[in-house]
């Protein structure tokens, strides 16, 4: 038995039409999910999710397999449309045309408001790279990321100078709209947030959001930023602004971009300047503008990300003078620097993985024994061959690499993992 969704439908950076499909596959031994993806009329990449398990078994709320494959798939299309993409139901296999002139160029969540833009890694990967002493990386940007200033081949970053640097604020990512005459505070799937100063201040200035438009019809402004407490932990952050508490009112909105269409990030940073002027005016008012550098060269690009590293920031991003605002895409005119930390974790078991139950699944422990998990780094073989290989990996050491500790001083955004075999 197969249950088959209608497909989601979005545009690439250059506007291409993009198709995601996803259907559940009942064979009667198991229970496999299916999800393919690429250009419209083009070849499709095939992803599997094999052997779906049940949850819950025993309990009140237990779920077969192919029930909880089902909610799986549903989960998955709902986090699609959310990021932006779109459904006609009413069509099994819309035209091209159809499509051409219904799917929005424009990102949006699922209840319409605009979608931010996100950052592209700084470093270009590329995999099984040999450094200058003849090391073999798993990919070039991890040597890069190990090592900041060394020479970088022609081609390795991603990043074109002269740009625009900024502190990278490691805060909660929010956008401030005005939709349907009411200010709202939303997160990048559109989620609504209460911060009731932040709220007041931009109900009190709604002008703001108003732009005249020598070259057609006025538009209002979408402001994008993230909400911050400076030199507090992201999950203290997130807990402050997901419920309203006393630390509620350390949250200030940190204005980073404006997204306004087709106009240059050069423009649209001489648009955010004017903004200050009206922001300088208030006393501690919660609205700051991000700071601005102009950076020549890689050199200057290392530097001002310890700077900022140092200042307390999470690291660095990189704009483009020419870049358009890409409403919910990932534009290789905006970059994204950091340091990484990398320890060394005991790993004390091999589980099986909750979403693939054949990949495997480290679990480590700290000096203090406390317990994280890691999903290895490679293939899905790689990953099946580190479950069967369980007995011979357990007691051996993780190197892992993150970018930062969590309250409870575990590695949190684990970037890479490897294995160290000490002789």
């Amino acid at each position: 038995m197969t249950v088959t969704y209608p497909p989601l439908f979005s545009r690439d950076s250059k506007g291409k039409i993009l198709v995601w499909n996803v259907e559940v596959n009942n064979t009667g031994t198991q229970v496999d999910i299916k999800m393919s993806y690429g250009e419209f009329n083009g070849a499709l990449a095939l992803k599997w999710k094999r052997d779906i398990k049940g949850k819950n078994i025993g309990k009140s709320n237990e779920t077969y397999p192919f029930e909880q494959a089902q909610r799986m798939a549903e989960s998955m299309v709902n986090r699609r449309i959310d990021q932006g993409y779109v459904q006609f139901s009413e069509f099994e296999t819309p035209s091209f045309e159809y499509l051409q002139e219904n799917v929005p160029f424009i990102k949006t969540d699922a209840s319409g408001a605009t979608k931010p833009m996100k950052c592209q890694q700084y470093y270009r990967s590329k995999k099984n790279w040999v450094d200058p002493t003849g090391q073999l990386w798993d990919d070039r940007k991890y040597f890069y990321l190990a090592n900041p200033y060394a020479d970088k081949e022609d081609g390795a970053i991603i990043t074109k100078f002269p740009c625009i640097g900024q502190p990278k604020i490691n805060g909660v990512r929010a956008t401030i709209q005005l939709i349907e005459g009411k200010v709202k505070i939303l997160s990048k799937e559109g989620k609504e947030y209460n911060i009731p100063h932040i709220l007041d201040y931009f109900n009190m200035n709604i002008d703001m959001f108003e732009v005249d438009n020598p070259e057609g019809e006025d538009f209002n402004i979408v402001f994008d930023g993230e909400l911050y407490i400076h030199g507090e932990l992201l999950q203290d952050i997130g807990s402050a602004v997901k419920k309203v508490s006393l630390m509620t009112q350390r949250v200030v909105f940190i204005l980073f971009d404006l997204a306004i269409p087709d106009i240059r990030q050069e423009v649209r940073w001489n648009m955010l300047k004017e903004y200050k002027a009206h922001f300088d005016q208030t006393i501690n008012c919660p609205i700051q503008l991000i700071r601005a550098f102009k950076v020549m060269n890689d050199a200057q690009a290392q530097s001002i990300t310890d700077l900022f590293i140092k200042e307390g920031y999470e690291g660095s991003i990189f704009r483009q003078f020419t870049n358009k605002y890409s409403f919910g895409g990932r534009p290789t005119t905006i970059t994204k620097l950091k340091r990484c930390i990398s320890r060394e974790f005991k790993i004390v078991d091999v589980i099986p993985q909750d979403v693939d139950p054949t990949q495997g699944l480290y679990v480590c422990t700290t000096n203090e024994g406390k317990r994280f998990k890691v999903t290895p780094k490679g293939t899905e073989a790689f990953k099946r061959e580190v479950l069967d290989s369980r007995s011979s990996i357990i007691g051996k050491n993780l190197t892992v690499d993150f970018y930062e500790w969590t309250r409870d001083n575990l590695p949190f955004h684990v970037l890479n993992n490897t294995i160290r075999d000490y002789e």
